[in-house]
Order: C-alpha cells, then sequence, then structure tokens
C-alpha cells in the first residue's frame, strides 16, 4: 500500500513510546493492527497490550507502519518500508546537518544499516579485519538505536504526565494537539536530543539549518495566509503557522497555518495550506492558497 493510514485509532504506549492500534486507508474500515512489540515495556503483560482484533500487521518491513518522530516526538512519520528515517523532516534536516558538520552520523538515520554509512561488500566480508570492524560498528549502531528509543520513551512519558493522564496510553491524535499546542519547538528538541548523545556543544549548522530555514518559510506561509484572508474580505483574525513539511516529490514546503478570523459578523475556522519552493518563492499561495475546512463555528 502507497497511501498514509489515518492514525485516528492509534495510540501511544507511555511505556515503550510505541504507536499500537487500528490502521484505516483512505476512509475505510481498519484494515491492520499495528501492536506494541516492545518486549522490555514494563506493560507487556497489561490485556490491552495482547493483540486486540485478528486483523494482520501492517505491510512493510517494520511491524509499525505510522509511530512519532524519534526526536521531537511530536509529529507522526510512516515507518513501514526498510529505508525509513526516525525522523519528520523539519528534525530529519536537523540530523542530516549534524552528520554533515562531524562526517559521520552520531545520531542513527534510520534502521537500515546503509542509511547510517554502515556496508560490507562481498570482499570485504572475506578480510576479517574488516568483518570485525562491521561487526563493531553495527553493534555499535543497534545500541545508539536503543538510545534514540530511550530518548522518545522519556519524552512521550514526560509528556504524557503533563497531560495529567494517569492511563498507561494516550490517544494520538490527543498526544498530537497537546504537543502541537505544548511541546518545545523542534530545534531545541533537537539540541536537548544531541546532548543526550554527548555531542556537545551542538555544532551551529545543523540546528540553526532548521531555525533559520524553516522560520523564513513560516514567515512567507504566515504572509500568504494574511493576503489570502485581504483577498476574501477578511479584516481581522488570527493566523497561527503549524508546520512546514518537506517533501522531495515537488522540492517544496508544504506549509500549514490554521486561521480563525470574523467576516460579516460570524467567526470561522479552519486551516490553509500553501507550497513554498526551496528557493522560498511561493509555488501555490494567495488567491491559489489551499483552503481545508474552512466553516463558520457554531
Amino acid at each position: 500500500m502507497t497511501e498514509t493510514p489515518s492514525s485516528e485509532y492509534l495510540y501511544v504506549c507511555t511505556g515503550s513510546g510505541e504507536s499500537f492500534g487500528l490502521l484505516s486507508y483512505e476512509g475505510g474500515p481498519p484494515t491492520h493492527e499495528q501492536r506494541c512489540l516492545n518486549s522490555k515495556c514494563p506493560y507487556k503483560e497489561e490485556a490491552w497490550h495482547r493483540p486486540q482484533t485478528d486483523l494482520p500487521h501492517p505491510p512493510g518491513h517494520s511491524p509499525t507502519e505510522l509511530e512519532l518522530c524519534y526526536c521531537c516526538a511530536s509529529e507522526i512519520i510512516q515507518s513501514g518500508p526498510r529505508w525509513s528515517s526516525f525522523f519528520c523532516d523539519p528534525c530529519r534536516v536537523a540530523v542530516v546537518g549534524l552528520k554533515n558538520d562531524l562526517g559521520f552520523p552520531p545520531i542513527p538515520l534510520g534502521r537500515h544499516s546503509i542509511m547510517n554509512g554502515l556496508a560490507l561488500t562481498a570482499t570485504a566480508a572475506r578480510d576479517p579485519r574488516q568483518a570485525a570492524a562491521f561487526v563493531t560498528a553495527t553493534r555499535s549502531l543497534v545500541d545508539r538505536i536503543q538510545l534514540l528509543c530511550n530518548w522518545r520513551r522519556v519524552v512521550i512519558a514526560d509528556r504524557a504526565a503533563t497531560m495529567h493522564r494517569d492511563t498507561l496510553y494516550v490517544s494520538v491524535p490527543a498526544y498530537l494537539a497537546f504537543s502541537y499546542r505544548h511541546a518545545l519547538p523542534k530545534p531545541e528538541m533537537f539540541r536537548q536530543l544531541c546532548r543526550y548523545f554527548g555531542v556537545e556543544p551542538v555544532p551551529a549548522g545543523a540546528a540553526d539549518m532548521t531555525n533559520e530555514e524553516f522560520g523564513r518559510v513560516r514567515d512567507i506561509a504566515i504572509a500568504e495566509a494574511r493576503r489570502w484572508a485581504r483577498a476574501t474580505g477578511v479584516d481581522s483574525g488570527e493566523f497561527t503557522y503549524r508546520e512546514a513539511i518537506f517533501l522531495f516529490a515537488d522540492d517544496c514546503y508544504h506549509t500549514s497555518i490554521v486561521v480563525r478570523f470574523v467576516r460579516d459578523g460570524r467567526t470561522y475556522t479552519g486551516e490553509l495550506h500553501a507550497r513554498i519552493g526551496t528557493d522560498l518563492r511561493v509555488v501555490e499561495g494567495s488567491d491559489s492558497c489551499d483552503a481545508e475546512c474552512i466553516s463558520p463555528e457554531g
């Protein structure tokens, strides 16, 4: 399957940081059950931790298809394919920037060894020294992936506790809504992750790449939302930046702005989307800005 499943029926386990629940595609009924398979989870004996349906695991090389970013833990990412990144796009930009600054990836980019610069050719495998070095490096990668999982687990557990939930798991939509309002900015989460991995001080280029680039995209997106508002006769309103996701398919940042405004005495709420190119020029915006669910309150 190529379409992204809905996270509407997913939960996040506060003991492992794993997402579990039912997956549905294109508004259809659930077709797969994603399970918390962490053998070290302190809640693994709980009834809800076991399979709840006869539905199969999600397709792909990972038993999970949707999970939370391993850096900010505030955005859903796809994780089924073997080349899946551990990070949402803004956080991945920062992690790749760190790798480029240091010349090696101290923070794992994904599960596959090749994504982290580790590979062993058939010829090299016959050399005992090269084979031994590869095994050592692979063990180090496994340890660092576990460290990354521990970081995400701690962040999720702390955030869930702040939500004043005494349950062992939290609805993913509720968790994401809380994170949107209360989580630290992604650049700060990245800096804290670096410190967790012992990378101190954080190289300037890595964090700034997220801070400055996405900051400019945010400003352009809000300006486009204001132009759209003026063109539709809005006199006053709130324009709250939500996110900018970079998609390689069309080399654009897909931006999202939450709007709440008054027009003709009625209050409207919804979301505006615009595409901004990597040269920071607007590809779609203003009059062509894609409006989603702009509707009157009440």
